[in-house]
């Protein structure tokens, strides 16, 4: 009798210790997914700031064409697009820097791309830099230019940390 009680004892603790092992196992994994899941939704976030970066810039670059086309002058031109209601949502959007938070919590290796992209709207955005002069060091094109090239290193940085998430 005592050697079946003491089989009952071990077969009860080795089954209560693999019950344990398993709410363990799957309370690990669980945290694991919602990690990577968590992760995964933060690199969206950093995508969705890279495309309306790109969106805006466009914007930018589209109401400066048309303007430059009607217009004789870039202080005509800029006179006219800073009374465009677009271009002040467009310039008070910029503003908010909604890129710092997913940036720094999701992607920080490219917060300097991030900085970069900041800048170089500036001079997208400006229609005194058509060409190169003395205050301005790139022109519209040329900060357009590196813009994409920007915009292209963040999204290899996000595809490198997706496929180490999955």
């Amino acid at each position: 009798m005592a050697i079946e009680l003491l089989g009952v004892i071990a077969g009860g603790g080795i089954g209560l210790l693999g019950g344990l092992g398993g709410v363990l196992l799957g309370h690990v994994l669980a945290r694991k997914r919602e990690s990577a899941n968590r992760s995964i939704d933060g690199l969206r976030l950093v995508v969705q700031e890279i495309n309306r970066f790109s969106r805006i810039a466009l914007f930018f670059e589209q109401q400066i064409n048309i303007a430059m086309r009607e217009e004789v002058s870039p202080s005509a031109c800029a006179t006219r697009l800073i009374a465009v209601p677009d271009w002040q949502k467009a310039t008070h959007e910029l503003q908010e820097a909604h890129w710092r938070f997913p940036c720094m919590a999701y992607l920080p290796e490219a917060k300097e791309d991030f900085a970069a992209l900041d800048r170089l709207i500036g001079y997208v955005m400006d229609p005194y830099v058509r060409t190169p002069n003395d205050v301005h060091d790139r022109t519209s094109e040329q900060a357009w230019e590196e813009m994409k090239q920007r915009m292209v290193r963040i999204q290899e940085l996000v595809e490198a940390r997706l496929a180490r998430l999955l």
